[in-house]
């Protein structure tokens, strides 16, 4: 009996996709012509068969296959049941295009110690360093400007912003509050870190030095407010807020005057994330049924759509040199991270781990 990698690469070839060998740049490289939905539907299923990462390649164009044979079709037919339409539509495999990785090292946080735990690994997912070991619930890594360091949010018996070196030691309470205390982000000229808070009743966002003194309150409204998002130049802030009945993404200037609501959509949009040349924000959406990557101008304007799945995907993360996102997804029933050019045209998987990977934060 075929063993279980066998099976789903036969499969995969039936279905027009072709594995071929590792390279420096990634190991197991998938190619398929299709439509890009279906392939990231398919990402975390062909991982846990195959047993290695996934680099998916995309092409605009399909094509037609006919004449197959009749286990062709059957083997394509359990295919499809156990990998719920993973790659419909795929045709003639086509020549795989690397996604480069551009370097530097990714935060995220994952349960596989068991607890929540902060980890870091190269941009390649090589390199896995587990940084925090405690018995507290760990998230939202934010790195320093330099690199040297990483402030997070930690809890124990209330939620705090701490930060500690890049190596993990040196860990410090910055904010050492009742409050709930969240979603911590570093400035780019590395002096202040914005975060979210309920000490005045509901979250809004807050701004503090780096060694937690000189705490000023930027929204002050009957909304809950969070996940700030520097500008590349430090002059505005993006943020969440659910001031209406949903959560739209809003942009203020970094004193918390202007604020500007980008998105204005009856949906629920989350999770902003400014691209490295100031010109675009990513964020999350369920505006077509499930959370999917978005990108618009930082004006609102041009609204693209990078991902579409049955999958829920959050928490994108640029790369420094903006030509690439990861994200966290659901694809499969467990949450991974992905890696995507900026475009949503290509992409592969970074972890393949049965716990918890999430809230990635990318430093060069």
């Amino acid at each position: 009996m075929s063993s279980q990698p066998q099976l789903a690469q036969t499969a995969m070839r039936a279905m027009g996709v072709v594995i071929h060998d590792g390279s420096a740049e990634t190991r197991g490289r998938l190619s398929c012509s299709g439509e890009r939905h279906s392939l990231f539907t398919g990402v975390r299923l062909i991982q846990r068969a195959t047993r290695q990462p996934a680099l998916i390649a995309f092409s605009t164009g399909t094509e037609r296959r006919k004449g197959r044979r009749e286990e062709d079709v059957m083997i394509r037919t359990i295919v499809m049941l156990v990998a719920i339409a993973a790659l419909v539509g795929c045709g003639g495999a086509s020549t795989p295009a690397a996604i480069p990785t551009g370097g530097g090292r990714i935060a995220f946080v994952s349960y596989r110690a068991p607890k929540s735990e902060i980890y870091t690994m190269n941009a390649d997912g090589s390199d896995l360093t587990r940084l925090t070991v405690s018995d507290a619930v760990v998230g939202s890594p934010s790195w320093s400007p330099d690199g040297e360091r990483i402030t997070f949010e930690r809890n124990l018996s209330d939620q705090e912003i701490y930060v500690m070196s890049a190596d993990g030691s040196g860990l410090t309470n910055l904010t050492n509050d009742p409050a709930q205390d969240r979603d911590p982000s570093w400035s780019p000229d590395g002096k202040h870190i914005a975060f979210a808070s309920d000490r005045g009743g509901n979250h809004d966002v807050y701004l503090m030095k780096v060694d937690g003194s000189g705490l000023t309150r930027l929204t002050d409204s009957t909304a809950d407010e969070r996940a700030p998002s520097w500008s590349p130049d430090g002059k505005r802030v993006a943020f969440e807020s659910d001031q209406g009945t949903e959560s739209e993404i809003y942009v203020m200037d970094a004193n918390g005057k202007e604020p500007t609501n980008l998105t204005n959509d009856s949906a629920q949009d989350r999770d902003p994330s400014w691209s490295p040349d100031g010109k675009q924000i990513a964020f999350a959406s369920n505006r077509g049924g499930n959370y999917d990557i978005y990108l618009m101008n930082v004006d609102g304007s041009g609204l693209t759509r990078l991902t579409d799945s049955s999958a829920d995907e959050s928490a994108p993360a640029w790369s420094p040199d903006g030509e690439r996102i990861v994200f966290e997804t659901d694809l499969g029933g467990n949450h991974e991270l992905l890696l995507m050019s900026s475009d949503g045209s290509e992409g592969n998987g970074l972890t393949t781990n049965p716990d918890y990977d999430g809230q990635p934060a990318w430093w060069p």
